[in-house]
């Protein structure tokens, strides 16, 4: 009996009723069959290979374990570095020919670069030297593909090999964080890198557009977009010495200076969401940027489809130096809003209605990991006559309500808090939040009617407050 061991489709073999095994030609390519039989009383099993020209020239590489047979051609993979990825930087181009079935002695393959049948051979890829008698070698010079023709003639008429040549550059891993605003346009690759950058893949796809030393210019819409998630891509940055490999981090837009949060406030009567995920690499100054003032949806004071719905990760940096009056950086804050990992340094509260941090409105957000240290506090309960207590608060003033606040400190040390939350605090989760001041006047309302009898007399559990 006989079962076929390799590639289907290239041969047929079968056993006719006297014992026997006949071999059929079917494609040019290469197979394997095992042959079993019974010798007194015991199987015994043989294999052997079969491999099927298509040609009555024949042409294959001497050395076949560098070359792999695809498709009535070669392939040849080398490496510009000698001992990288288990490949080789230098090869030699020794073939052999047989004409229908026998091997011709001292048969003579050419690779004339500079002849027609090789117009499509780019030689700043790969270093061809040697002659037909002699014999060529080949070696790798730059990243990229090409394609080598070799000829034969015999009795006048020529037979051609094709190699399809592949150069690959050594690999090296990255193992530092790489994160890339898909919104920003442009990534400054890890300093260190050996060779000139050439080219940046996201996923498998090119991705840079413009290089400019390790100034990597990008196409934003080959970025991924995961909303309001952090997504993870296989990275290559190339340079002409050697692949860099890296898993990246994509998210919408890493901000770099305060302008950049102009981008969340909302227009007067054209109230909208602001998603996606944004992240801080380094701190953040204010200190030239003026007063924040951001206005709520007025159309919806409590909405929490409006306003910024995204992440925001500090990433254990810093906002700094920032002076806040009416509605503060953001104006409104709205359903699935996330603030993470940041501190607010130095922040100066400005006396006027509606002074607070963030927005006017937060509600149904998270805030975790959020510290903010008070550098200057002027609010009082009163401006010019009116009474603004109930509207202010140390991060929103006129509503905070379904949120979750998890470790949160306020520290306001030294100075006199007027309100702690703003107008309404209801339905809130707090968890090991912690505000520090000399004293406090007001919590917040219960209540979208503030006024006495609607303030809150004792601090939210999860909520503690330490004197200093």
């Amino acid at each position: 009996s006989v079962s076929e061991n390799a590639v289907e489709g290239v041969a047929t073999a079968n056993v006719d009723e006297n014992g026997l095994l006949t071999v059929k030609g079917v494609k040019a390519g290469l197979t394997s069959f095992s042959v079993f039989a019974e010798i007194r009383g015991s199987i015994s099993e043989r294999t052997f290979t079969v491999t099927v020209y298509a040609n009555e020239v024949v042409i294959e590489p001497e050395n076949d374990d560098d070359f792999e047979r695809i498709e009535g051609s070669y392939k040849l993979t080398l490496v510009t570095e000698n001992g990288e990825l288990g490949l080789k930087d230098t090869v030699n181009l020794d073939f052999s020919v047989q004409i229908n079935g026998n091997k011709q002695e001292n048969a003579k393959v050419e690779f004339d670069t500079n002849a027609d049948y090789n117009t499509d051979f780019d030689e700043s890829k790969v270093e061809i030297t040697g002659n037909a008698v002699s014999g060529y070698t080949i070696k790798a010079k730059a990243r990229g593909n090409t394609i080598l023709i070799g000829k034969y003639t015999a009795n006048g008429e020529d037979s051609f090999v094709k190699i399809n040549l592949v150069v690959r550059l050594p690999e090296r891993e990255l193992t530092e964080r790489i994160i890339v605003g898909r919104e920003n346009g442009s990534l400054t690759v890890p300093a260190g890198l050996t060779g000139t950058v050439e080219e940046m893949t996201l996923s498998g796809t090119t991705v840079s557009t413009e290089i400019n030393a390790n100034d990597v210019s990008f196409d934003k819409s080959l970025m991924p977009d995961g909303g309001n998630e952090m997504v993870s891509a296989d990275m290559i940055i190339y340079t002409d010495k050697y692949c860099y490999k890296a898993t990246a981090e994509v998210c919408t837009k890493i901000l770099t200076k305060a302008t950049d949060f102009d981008e969340f406030k909302m227009v007067d009567g054209a109230y909208r969401a602001f998603t996606g995920y944004y992240i801080l690499t380094d701190d953040v100054d204010f200190a030239d940027y003026g007063t924040c003032t951001a206005i709520r949806d007025n159309s919806n004071p409590s909405n929490g489809a409006t306003g910024f719905k995204g992440v925001l990760d500090g990433n254990g940096f810093k906002v700094k130096n920032i002076t806040v009056g009416t509605g503060g950086i953001f104006g409104h804050i709205g359903s699935g809003a996330v603030i993470k990992n940041i501190t607010f340094d130095n922040v100066h509260y400005l006396g006027v209605m509606n002074s607070t941090l963030l927005a006017h409105t937060i509600r149904d957000a998270d805030l975790i990991d959020v510290t903010v240290n008070v550098g200057e506090y002027e609010v009082q309960e009163e401006v010019k006559g009116y009474v603004i207590k109930y509207d202010v608060g140390l991060l929103s003033s006129r509503f905070l309500i379904e949120s979750r606040l998890k470790k949160v400190t306020i520290n306001a040390s030294g100075k006199n808090i007027v309100n702690l939350f703003g107008h309404r605090c209801t339905s809130n989760e707090f968890e090991s939040v912690k505000i520090i001041a000399a004293s406090y006047k007001l919590i917040g309302c219960n209540s979208d009617n503030a006024k006495p009898e609607t303030e809150i007399k004792s601090l939210p559990s999860g909520v503690t407050f330490t004197t200093k």
